[in-house]
């Protein structure tokens, strides 16, 4: 336990660290941010610095727009804490420290009314920021930014604990899971083909954003209900992907997330995890309950684990445990 505390101090100080001292960085100015890019994060954040409200969209817009504000931002220099980037950056530490707790704690009852809390503040209150499916496009474009660091969080805390940040913090997979009634299990072999589509969505929306000059993508379901917007494709989407919810447990962060998909790539050098230990009897209870299909045999995950605590409640042997080391 005091190892587990020491990485978490040291990682929320090294944080905090960068955080203030560069928000210590003189002659900040405003700046244009991509009007019509297709990223309503970007434009949101971008256009609150000019105190102006912005215009989000779904897809892609005007590539005339997209050239102009462009070609400006170039002759601007951006400001390193832009809007509410300290806010955000704060606030995603809090929810990820105290997920990591309730995880390593096995207080997993405190799970739910988590998922509840996060759906609130980062997804309404917030306006569910780090869009899943525009984070990484947004990156591109703002990597001497703050949103460098905020982008970063989720994937080191993945590295040293696991996805507790999809299981716990991020909105998008919290009003998922908080809508889900019935879990059908999807076919094995439509499940694998299925998870293809997150992986080409982390390789070909970068490169074709770099490509045409401007984050190109889509926002996340449930993005326009976050930030009020609702405008009627975006909930047109959401619609269908919350029916889907209901009887398929967190569809579009299994299938088709591609921030998602990055996370589970790091999660399998990840230096917590889940084992087993050798009263283990095989009884297959953990692998039944698992609501992402993340155990390929008992006691056995992989890395699509969300660190949710189901397999380890159903134990009857309590034979697994989320603890640092190779397996």
């Amino acid at each position: 336990m005091k190892r587990l505390n020491i990485i978490l101090i040291c990682i929320i100080i090294s944080i905090s660290a960068v955080t203030f001292s560069a928000n210590q960085l003189p002659g900040e100015t405003k700046s244009f941010g991509f009007i019509g890019s297709g990223s309503s994060e970007t434009a949101d954040t971008e256009n609150e610095t000019l105190g102006e409200k912005s215009l989000p969209n779904s897809f892609i817009g005007s590539s005339n727009s997209v050239s102009l504000a462009t070609e400006e931002s170039k002759n601007l220099s951006q400001p390193y804490f832009t809007d509410s980037l300290s806010l955000k950056i704060l606030l995603v530490l809090i929810f990820s420290t105290a997920a990591i707790l309730i995880a390593w704690k096995r207080k997993f009852k405190y799970r739910k009314p988590f998922l509840i809390t996060s759906t609130v503040i980062l997804g309404f209150l917030m306006g569910g920021f780090l869009c899943p499916s525009l984070t990484i496009q947004n990156l591109i474009y703002r990597y001497e930014t703050a949103y460098l660091i905020l982008f970063l969080i989720p994937l080191v805390i993945t590295f040293v604990f696991g996805r507790v940040y999809c299981g716990y913090v991020c909105p998008y997979g919290a009003i998922q899971e908080l809508i889900n009634v019935k879990n059908i299990k999807i076919p094995k072999k439509a499940d694998r083909y299925l998870k293809y589509i997150k992986y080409i969505l982390l390789i070909t929306l970068p490169v074709i954003s770099i490509i045409v000059g401007y984050e190109f993508g889509f926002e996340a379901p449930f993005k326009t209900v976050f930030n009020f917007s609702f405008l009627l494709v975006p909930l047109i989407i959401t619609i269908g992907f919350a029916f889907i919810s209901i009887f398929s447990n967190r569809f579009f962060c299994r299938y088709i997330c591609p921030y998602g998909a990055l996370m589970g790539l790091i999660s399998k050098i990840s230096l917590f995890r889940l084992f087993k230990d050798e009263d283990c009897i095989k009884c297959g209870l953990c692998v039944k309950a698992c609501p992402q299909g993340a155990m390929c045999s008992p006691g056995e995950s992989k890395s699509e684990c969300i660190m949710c605590g189901k397999c380890i409640e159903k134990c009857p042997k309590d034979c697994l445990k989320i603890k640092g080391g190779k397996k």
